[in-house]
Formats: structure tokens, sequence, C-alpha cells
């Protein structure tokens, strides 16, 4: 006979004679592996989840800039090459209830959009144990976003994310505070336009830099504006007035200096130049500025072109943003080499 066989009883409790099994010897040897990987896979599975430095640097990230895709946590804490780590960090925290994720939803020819990810309550809770500072009551209802405001969110996140990948190379820039677009508008300033009429005006942003140069060390304040080439002229140069009455005193109230530049990022979401729309967004600016009579104040802004995969040293310490009236670009922080 080709093969030899035996009989053998159950795993669990013996079996009557009429219930006798025969098998091949070679079964006899593969079911028993089975048994112990089964019951080292059930060990494992009740072990209790710890979050450890790794996760807590994702949840600290969500804490700061509130909902990240896959890859935005990917280019912010890991190298681009740990794409699968960081999902499986993210899918773990999700099963245990520290995350939540939000859909984006579909856009014709944009293929599937990516899954975005935000703190739950009990995520918010842990930070806290963990010894972080909340700076806000968290409001789980505030996850509940519009398709339009979710994407401008991720868009000004990409920036932010260059910013402090920026500090992370360079030692001379540092983020010594950042104020997110959910927090300004959580209380947006009421400022009274030039034809009476007011408006209630809310920054995308504002980062405070720490920059070391020949010299010394200097405070760098910006004020961002993320445009993605979804206002037309009439709408942007209503900001643009409510921008130059916003500087003066309701500024200074609110950051506690008089020192600011007003970075305007051009990142349109329907695929077209963004440097075309850079330049678009100039023009208006120079016009209302023009139709106010000050023109004086144009050093106030910078405008640049921004994709996310721009090297943050070239895109922040080159020659890439344009004053209004000027056509010759310079370095956002200048004395710095990139």
């Amino acid at each position: 006979m080709p093969w030899r066989y035996y009989r053998i009883a159950a795993w669990t409790k013996p079996l009557k004679p009429s219930c006798m099994m025969i098998m091949p010897v070679s079964m006899m040897i593969i079911l028993p592996i089975m048994s112990v990987a089964q019951h080292a896979h059930s060990l494992t599975s009740k072990r209790p989840y710890v979050l450890g430095p790794a996760q807590l640097a994702i949840l600290d990230a969500l804490l700061q800039l509130y909902f990240l895709t896959s890859w935005q946590v990917t280019r912010l804490l890991y190298s681009l090459g740990s794409a699968t780590t960081v999902r499986m960090h993210l899918k773990n925290l999700v099963d245990h209830g520290y995350c939540d994720v939000v859909y984006l939803g579909h856009h014709a020819g944009a293929g599937r959009a990516p899954l975005v990810f935000t703190l739950t309550r009990k995520g918010l809770n842990a930070l806290a144990e963990a010894g972080r500072e909340i700076p806000v009551r968290f409001r789980p209802s505030e996850k509940q976003q519009s398709d339009y405001t979710l994407r401008h969110t991720l868009a000004l996140n990409d920036a932010l994310i260059s910013l402090q990948l920026l500090a992370r190379q360079h030692p001379a820039v540092q983020v010594a505070r950042l104020v997110h677009e959910r927090d300004l508008n959580r209380r947006p300033t009421r400022v009274i336009l030039p034809d009476g009429s007011a408006l209630g005006y809310a920054a995308d942003g504002w980062v405070e830099l720490h920059v070391t140069r020949e010299g010394g060390r200097f405070r760098m304040p910006l004020l961002l504006e993320l445009d993605r080439a979804t206002e037309h002229i009439t709408k942007w140069r209503r900001k643009v007035a409510a921008i130059l009455a916003f500087v003066q005193e309701p500024y200074r109230e609110i950051f506690r200096t008089s020192s600011v530049t007003v970075i305007v990022i051009a990142a349109p979401s329907d695929g077209a130049s963004a440097e075309k729309r850079r330049a678009e967004l100039a023009r208006w600016t120079e016009a209302e500025l023009t139709a106010r009579g000050e023109q004086a104040r144009a050093d106030l802004f910078r405008f640049a072109a921004f994709q996310p995969e721009t090297d943050p040293a070239v895109l922040f310490l080159s020659p890439r943003w344009y004053r209004p009236f000027d056509p010759t670009p310079t370095a956002l922080i200048e004395g710095v080499s990139p």
C-alpha cells in the first residue's frame, strides 16, 4: 500500500469505536502544527493593545492638524518607504477606537479618494493621560465636514507639514507656534471694509517661526491663506480688504505682535496650473491695493505656487515667492541657505 493508515482519536475527547477516523500519517504531522499555530494566535489576539511612541506621535499629529491621510502621516513622521507600516498603525488605532475614519466624496477622474483619519474622544483622552496639553474642548460633532471644507483642510495641512519638515531639516528654522484654521474659524474677527460693510474674517492658519541667521535670532509670524482656485476676483478682493483691516488692531490683540507676513499659497483643486493661479491672485491683490491707494502696503504679501512634493528647503528658502508689483521672486525666509 502507498500509504500507511492509523486510527487516531479526536483532539478534545475520546471517540467511540464507531466514530474513529482513518487518516494518513502525513496528516498526523500537519494537524498538530495547525493546532499549535491556532493556539498561539489566540494568545496573541488577547494581548492588550498598548500605545507606544509611534502611536502617540500619530495621535499628536492629529491633535495639531485635525485631519490627515495615511500619506500625510507618512510624510510628516516617517520615510516615504514606510507607507505600509503607517497604514498598519492607523488600522490598529481605528480598530481600538483611538481614531476614526472620514470619507471623502469621489471626484470624477480623480481616482479612489484616500481615507482621512481624525481623533476620537478615546484618542484625546489617551493624549491627556500621556501628559499632553489639550488646548480646546474636543467636540466629536466637528468631525462632520463638507467635502469642500475637508479637502481645503487637507491641502492646508500639506503646506503646514512642509513647514514642519523644513524645521526638521534646518535647525536655523523652528516652528515655535502653530494655530490651525479650525481654531481660528471658531471665532472669526469682525472687520469693517472700506465700503462700510462688515465681514467676519478668519485666516487659514498662523505660524510663528524663529529664524537664526547672521545677526541673531528673529521672530517671523506668518498669516496663511491657502487658495484652491475656488474664489473669483470680487470675493478675493474683499478678502484682501478684510486682511488689510485685520492686520491692524485685531491682529495685534489676538497674536500679541504687530509683525506679520501674509503668505498666499496657490494650490488649485482642479489640476490647473498653480503658477498661473499665483500670478492671478497677485494681480487681483495689486488691483485692490491700487484702488485703495495703499500700494505702500504691498510688502505685507507674498505669493507662491505650491505642490506637496516640492522639497521644503526649495519652497521656502529659494526665490519662489512674489511681492505685489514686483516681478522678481525672493525667498520667503531670507538669510538661510537651502
